[in-house]
């Protein structure tokens, strides 16, 4: 079903980020495993001691950076073997995407999510948008100003996705 103008008053904005730290936090409350595949070693092993320190309960069952010589097959099923409750995905855009579309299948009982560069941020890595940046909207400018070799790949994907939701929305029976 298609919401028309006026219904989205309803509806917050969750950005990404928050809505990982949403999940993190009901891991925790509830001592769920978790699984992250991606970011690098030392981005990993920040993200361990972060999490160590503030969600105790959660049990890091198992990390993969994003640079293993391993297939993706390889990794999906290791991180299956641990059964955990939660994967978090930080391949970049459309990589995690795809990556997790594709391996579903294998992590049938794992909530699966893509967390791009959360990982940096909550390592300490990277810094998140100011908040009055992020009250406009426009964390994503942020990150491409302060990470200009981002443009070529947003240039090659965002294009298509934007073609993609405006042919939908062409040939959709939406109504405003």
């Amino acid at each position: 079903k298609y919401l028309n103008p006026g219904e989205y008053e309803d509806f917050e904005r969750v950005p990404g980020i928050e809505l990982a730290e949403k999940i993190i936090l009901s891991a925790n409350e509830l001592s769920k495993k978790i699984a992250i595949y991606g970011g690098t070693k030392e981005v990993l092993e920040k993200i361990a001691t972060v999490f160590t320190e503030k969600y105790p309960k959660i049990d890091i069952v198992k990390t993969v950076n994003g640079f293993s010589e391993k297939s993706d097959l390889e990794i999906a099923k290791e991180i299956a073997y641990e059964c955990p409750n939660v994967i978090l995905v930080a391949l970049g855009s459309p990589k995690q995407e795809l990556w997790r579309e594709k391996y579903s299948y294998i992590n049938t009982k794992s909530i699966m999510i893509g967390v791009g560069g959360t990982l940096d941020v909550w390592s300490g890595e990277k810094e998140r948008a100011p908040e009055w940046i992020r009250d406009f909207h426009l964390e994503w400018l942020y990150r491409i100003l302060k990470e200009p070799k981002r443009i070529p790949r947003l240039l090659s994907s965002h294009p298509r996705f934007i073609y993609m939701v405006l042919k939908r929305k062409m040939t959709s029976n939406y109504t405003p």
